[in-house]
């Protein structure tokens, strides 16, 4: 869930950009901020900082100054499978840290977020009739997120770029070219049978791998559509097998996501839409002092919708959610970059 917790800090960024002000921070005297240069400017916020997370906004930082940090981190070794825009620029030192860095330029502000590497170690190929669609990939290093008898997530360690577009080939070859989609780092796909794959090139020689079985909306559709001359006993009798053994009621999908997900995504959204409006006002407002009251109860707002998000990353995310959830915070962090504009 790396991708997702940056995602997430992304968004926590853009909120806080107006926030950050003139307040000034010391750069850490130990901990894995010590692979990074300290930055020219001494004013900004260190939000997170342990072992494995390193996180800060710093003011006041010019263009010149943002290209030159980025050169001092390259001077520090991180150049590994290194990517940069207008705006942002990430990549990974020769031990596996990956570094995201991104600026503002209207509020001349730079966050950079410091990762530890992932630990990985020797896994064992699943039993699971799902996991016997797939080819085996080449290496055996990695860790297994989560496994069930429906699908697993897993990712490979010492997997080069090139190892992993065999794997995709292979997975193509093995039936997974239905409806898919590629680029560069990433292949979406499903089979025949409507199971699901995503793969996504992580970067330092690490694979994603997600495979899911088909989605039980879409197959109650199915199931329906070719047994419609059926009568109606031996179909609820057919139904009625097919429920849990605890009689659960079945959880509910749409476009391959859980509803509770999907309502809980689209809800989370919604409260950006209207706080970008409710910023909005306030950036114009003649006297912003007599909206601090409304300002602040979004505040607590915004605390109690980072809660309801960390509960759904918690969760395991499946492939179509983990798209939408990409989606989703995406459009959130672009408002409320237009915001700060």
């Amino acid at each position: 869930m790396k991708k997702v917790s940056l995602i997430v800090l992304m968004v926590v960024t853009a909120f806080l950009l107006i926030a950050c002000g003139d307040k000034k921070y010391e750069w850490p005297d130990s901990g894995i901020s010590s692979l990074l240069p300290q930055p020219d400017s001494k004013h900004g916020e260190i939000r997170m900082d342990d072992e494995d997370i390193f996180d800060i906004t710093v003011t006041g930082v010019s263009t010149e100054q943002y290209e030159a940090y980025i050169e001092r981190c390259q001077e520090n070794g991180f150049t590994v499978d290194s990517k940069k825009t207008s705006f942002s620029y990430e990549a990974y030192d020769g031990v596996g840290y990956q570094l995201s860095l991104f600026y503002y330029e209207s509020k001349k502000s730079m966050n950079i977020t410091l990762e530890a590497p992932q630990e990985f170690g020797e896994f064992k190929w699943p039993d699971s009739a799902i996991a016997q669609l797939l080819p085996v990939p080449k290496s055996n290093t990695g860790s297994m997120e989560w496994e069930r008898s429906d699908g697993f997530l897993l990712y490979v360690s010492n997997t080069s770029i090139g190892d992993y577009n065999d794997y995709v080939d292979q997975c193509a070859e093995k039936g997974f070219d239905v409806d898919y989609d590629k680029g560069d780092d990433f292949y979406y796909a499903s089979n025949e049978e409507g199971y699901s794959l995503a793969l996504s090139y992580e970067g330092n020689n690490v694979m994603r791998l997600e495979i899911d079985k088909p989605d039980e909306a879409d197959k109650a559709q199915d199931d329906k559509v070719t047994s419609n001359t059926e009568n109606t006993e031996d179909t609820a009798t057919k139904e009625s097998d097919e429920m849990p053994a605890n009689n659960d009621e079945p959880e509910e999908y749409v476009g391959g996501m859980r509803v509770a997900f999907k309502e809980a995504m689209d809800s989370y959204e919604a409260f950006f839409d209207e706080y970008c409006e409710f910023m909005k006002k306030y950036s114009d407002a003649t006297d912003p002092s007599g909206m601090l009251t409304d300002y602040l109860e979004y505040l607590e707002k915004y605390a109690d919708a980072m809660e309801k998000l960390g509960k759904i990353g918690e969760e395991e995310l499946n492939s179509a959610e983990l798209k939408y959830y990409t989606e989703v915070m995406g459009r959130i962090n672009q408002k409320l970059l237009d915001v700060t504009l």
